[in-house]
């Protein structure tokens, strides 16, 4: 039993020598492999960014672009709105002088008596 506790004691003592010795082995695949995480993840955000410049400067060119096209839109619809403003109070006023027509002719009736202006001019 002395023989197996002084085994068991050389073994314990072998294998925290032989982890030490692999210790630095281990730290260096451990930061070899970490170096090649953040190499990585720059690179990933160096190709994100790029993207995000690239669709930055295209959006801002379609924007540029379509600007003519937009302005005659706006020009378009400005001239239209006008138009139907005018067409509007074309109609207002039609309706205003028809409106004091009829109350005129209808007062004529009132005063003289009749149904219709055409029977007194007979």
């Amino acid at each position: 039993m002395k023989l197996q506790m002084r085994q068991a004691a050389i073994d314990a003592i072998n294998a925290v020598i032989e982890w030490f010795k692999e210790l630095p082995g281990r730290v260096m695949a451990w930061l070899e492999q970490t170096i090649a995480n953040v190499v990585s993840w720059g690179s990933n955000l160096y190709n994100s960014a790029k993207e995000a410049a690239l669709n930055l400067v295209n959006g801002v060119i379609e924007t540029i672009t379509s600007l003519p096209e937009k302005v005659q839109e706006i020009g378009k619809n400005i001239v239209e709105g006008i138009w139907n403003g005018i067409n509007g109070a074309v109609n207002w006023i039609k309706d205003k002088i028809a409106g004091f027509s009829n109350g005129l002719i209808d007062g004529v009736k009132a005063a003289l008596g009749i149904h219709s202006p055409s029977t007194v001019f007979r």
